[in-house]
């Protein structure tokens, strides 16, 4: 598969989770930065420098079942960007009942241009029993403990610098054009839905979040487990 096209000035962080058995749960986000292209020592200060922001907003809307183990920083500006990690872990604070590991809490994230998907969503692995208002709703109490580490997140992407790169905003990446339906039976009628990439990744920044009181979930979360 050939690779996806450079999205420029632009860091994929992928927040890796160990949610019960499951050892490989990731949430994915991207982040703009500003000061050139980042070495691997600088996204490995910026991967620390992101633990030391959040962890303790993390911890407080996890459960002791779930442990963040670690983040990933790649340079998506070229096919040979550096990439840098942190292993440090945390474990959740919660100590309520766990949720099934499909269960999510929502971020969603609203862009000036749309798409089909609508707009870019983060389902993190939060939460635990006494997070709930019913089956199907968090309480106000978590839903705002999601608000302050989210925002915590983004303070961090407005802020954090390390020897000559500083992140700039989150951003939402574009890999493919709008979809097209093109006829493969001129005799049938019948088509298919093909999408194309782009040349250069699209960049959509974000400027704001809103956190789902509505569980979500990721099923394959509990799927890939056997």
């Amino acid at each position: 598969m050939p690779a996806l096209p450079v999205a420029p000035d632009t860091i994929k962080v992928e927040f890796n989770f160990t949610v019960g058995t499951d050892l490989t749960a990731v949430v994915i986000q991207h982040v703009r930065y500003s000061g050139g292209p980042p070495s691997a020592t600088v996204l490995n200060e910026l991967c620390a420098d992101l633990r030391t922001s959040v962890h303790t907003v993390m911890a407080e809307v996890m459960n002791e079942g779930t442990v963040w183990t670690g983040s990933v920083m790649t340079d998506l500006a070229s096919d040979t960007g550096a990439q840098g990690t942190n292993t440090e872990s945390t474990t959740g604070a919660l100590t309520n009942d766990p949720l099934s590991g499909a269960t999510a809490a929502l971020v969603s994230f609203p862009i000036g241009r749309r798409y089909r998907g609508g707009k870019p969503r983060s389902y993190w692995p939060f939460g635990d029993g006494g997070s709930l208002q019913d089956q199907q709703h968090w309480t106000s109490e978590f839903v705002t403990a999601v608000d302050t580490f989210e925002a915590t997140l983004q303070a961090f992407y407005a802020a954090g610098a390390e020897g000559g790169t500083t992140l700039v905003q989150q951003v939402n990446v574009s890999y493919y054009e709008p979809p097209n339906v093109v006829t493969t039976n001129p005799l049938t009628g019948r088509a298919k839905t093909t999408s194309t990439r782009r040349t250069t990744a699209l960049i959509d920044p974000i400027t704001t979040f809103a956190v789902s009181p509505v569980l979500a979930s990721q099923r394959r979360r509990v799927r890939k487990v056997r």
